[in-house]
């Protein structure tokens, strides 16, 4: 039921038109050279709260379910799943950033260097 409605609710909304990737010069550069947006392991982000933020939504959301009584998916997968992210930091997890944000000054300021800075658009 959990990941049934979570994933009715992403498929109700529309995609934007643009996403938006902030970068430096060097990293246009890499883009144009190889075609690829490369990724960044997620504790070197700037912000590595990041991805324990995710998990503790996803905690409280399991925890919901589990005391709310829920029989779909059985509590004892639900319980699972709340092992597993315990140990699922230890994965390297990656990310490539993106924004609908085209001019935003926090994105600026964070992934490119000052006066040497891109935002690219991207179909989304």
């Amino acid at each position: 039921m959990m990941n049934e409605n979570i994933i009715s609710n992403l498929l109700m909304r529309d995609a934007p038109k643009l996403l938006f990737h902030y970068t430096s010069g060097t990293g246009v550069k890499g883009i144009i050279e190889t075609g690829k947006i490369w990724t960044t392991k997620i504790h070197y982000l700037n912000d590595k709260s990041e991805l324990e933020l995710a998990f503790e939504y996803i905690r409280d959301e399991i925890n919901h379910q589990i005391n709310n009584g829920i029989t779909n998916p059985p509590v004892e997968n639900l319980r699972c799943m709340l092992g597993a992210l315990d140990s699922i930091s230890k994965f390297n997890v990656s990310v490539a950033s993106f924004t609908t944000q085209g001019d935003q000054l926090s994105q600026w300021r964070g992934y490119s260097e000052i006066g040497n800075g891109y935002s690219l658009g991207f179909d989304g």
